[in-house]
């Protein structure tokens, strides 16, 4: 029987991290609802496999590619009725929102291939 051998994955990670708006925002939709703690949210962020491209370029890239669609999973995944997201979602306002980071070097630890989860 061979040792599994963890290998790299042909994808890199975007890591998005909210910021204090976020916080305002999730915090003045729903006053009976739960509160959202900025230190809480930052510490588990949301991860997305993207494709691996240049650093240097790669996360203006990235951003202009994904921006608006992670901005509303991010929304819509504190608030499900979209009337209560802000209006007019920009990339500017994105980045006010949210930190985004890049990771190259995403590695597969477990030995069953990864499957979507749905």
């Amino acid at each position: 029987m061979s040792a599994h051998r963890p290998r790299t994955i042909n994808r890199a990670a975007l890591i998005v991290r909210p910021k204090q708006p976020y916080v305002d925002w999730a915090n003045s939709v729903d006053d009976d609802g739960p509160r959202a703690i900025l230190q809480e949210l930052r510490t588990d962020p949301s991860i997305y496999l993207v494709e691996t491209i240049d650093l240097l370029e790669a996360v203006d890239l990235l951003i202009d590619d994904t921006w608006e669609w992670i901005f509303r999973e991010q929304l819509n995944g504190w608030m499900r009725d979209a009337d209560l997201w802000p209006e007019g979602l920009t990339r500017e306002m994105f980045l006010d929102w949210f930190d985004c980071e890049l990771s190259t070097m995403i590695w597969d630890m477990l030995k069953p291939r990864i499957k979507p989860a749905f």
